[in-house]
């Protein structure tokens, strides 16, 4: 899958990811889109919306300015990383997400691939 930035006619920035197509993941889409839509918590990426055109599948979700925590630990020499505090934000949000999906929602969630590249980050550092 590819992931663009797109821009609504109100004028929101989102992110767009385009999914690889097999009539297998069908159900799969369609499972993890209503279990997303039911999720609220504050580090937990929101969905905007879904297509399905044709054979292409499109998700839709807010846009996270500073991209992934894998991008931001290891940044490229001369571009700063992030401070040990701001470090500390991220692990302790992430906890607490994990912990809404495990014991706060109504059903409980497992993730099942948490990694750095999958841990977006606004610009205050907040997952």
């Amino acid at each position: 899958s590819r992931v663009y930035r797109g821009v609504l006619p109100d004028g929101q920035s989102v992110a767009v990811k385009l999914l690889n197509f097999s009539p297998e993941a069908e159900e799969e889409l369609l499972s993890e889109v209503e279990i997303i839509t039911s999720l609220q918590h504050k580090n937990i990426i929101v969905l905007i919306g879904y297509c399905i055109y044709g054979e292409e599948r499109f998700l839709v979700y807010n846009f996270v300015s500073r991209g992934n925590l894998e991008e931001n630990l290891h940044a490229e020499k001369g571009k700063p990383v992030i401070p040990w505090n701001e470090r500390l934000k991220v692990a302790v949000g992430v906890a607490e997400a994990l912990d809404y999906l495990h014991d706060g929602c109504n059903r409980p969630v497992i993730h099942r691939d948490v990694k750095s590249s999958n841990i977006l980050l606004f610009d205050d550092f907040e997952p």
